[in-house]
């Protein structure tokens, strides 16, 4: 093997590392997010959550734990990274749901327009 091999990272610096990887579960369900996914969620809570200045203290295991529904958490990250609401939210029995979901994460203003894009 070379390091020439086109699968094969060149550098680890492009990749995070485990400590710089946000741990969270929502709703029972664990998720580990790279700072970029955090990033581009731009949900105002998840960013005064983990900003180490706010009066959120970040747990000892260094997990922090949201009393919300991990179905639409995954479906926002789903948004995020392909930009599109996944199926079982864009039909009208869980659309309230997700709307109220995005309410609590802060990104109501972004499902909306998703949801408009996709008419």
């Amino acid at each position: 093997m070379t390091d020439t091999e086109p699968n094969k990272p060149t550098s680890s610096s492009s990749i995070p590392q485990m400590s710089e990887y946000i741990h969270l579960i929502v709703g029972g369900t664990p998720f580990l997010l790279d700072p970029d996914a955090v990033a581009k969620f731009n949900s105002s809570f998840l960013s005064t959550l983990l900003d180490p200045q706010s009066e959120f203290q970040k747990p000892q295991d260094g997990i922090f734990t949201v009393d919300a529904d991990s179905e639409c958490f995954s479906a926002f990250l789903h948004m995020v990274r392909y930009g599109s609401i996944p199926e079982p939210f864009n039909d009208e029995g869980k659309r309230q749901l997700f709307l109220d979901q995005a309410d609590f994460w802060c990104i109501k203003p972004r499902v909306v327009e998703a949801f408009t894009a996709a008419k």
